[in-house]
């Protein structure tokens, strides 16, 4: 069995961390994928997310979804501490119809 060493940044530890997260992340999308075409179905879309990183600016990530329900533009945010946090937060919304939409006023511009 191979011995892995501080030195090389390598442990059976850090490489099943790594894989959970990969796993998680592969998880997270496919769950999107599947908001996003149960919204399809009913003729909603989301057309645009933009992503705002912790940083400068502000201490959190911050998501912004433009969409069209209902057959109107509407917009909702999304704040968290990391883009995982962000992007499973919006799924958990979407699936449960929690997602507070408003009139996006900048649709058109």
């Amino acid at each position: 069995m191979a011995k892995y060493t501080k030195e090389t940044g390598s442990s059976t530890a850090a490489q099943l961390q790594f894989e959970k997260q990969m796993y998680n992340i592969g998880a997270l999308v496919v769950g999107f994928e599947g908001q996003l075409e149960r919204m399809f179905e009913h003729d909603n879309y989301i057309k645009k997310l933009l992503v705002k990183p912790a940083g400068y600016e502000r201490e959190d990530y911050l998501l912004v979804v433009t969409a069209y329900i209902d057959g109107a533009d509407v917009v909702a945010f999304q704040q968290g501490s990391d883009l995982s946090e962000v992007l499973t937060g919006l799924i958990k919304r979407l699936k449960n119809g929690s997602v507070k939409w408003k009139a996006d006023g900048y649709a058109n511009e």
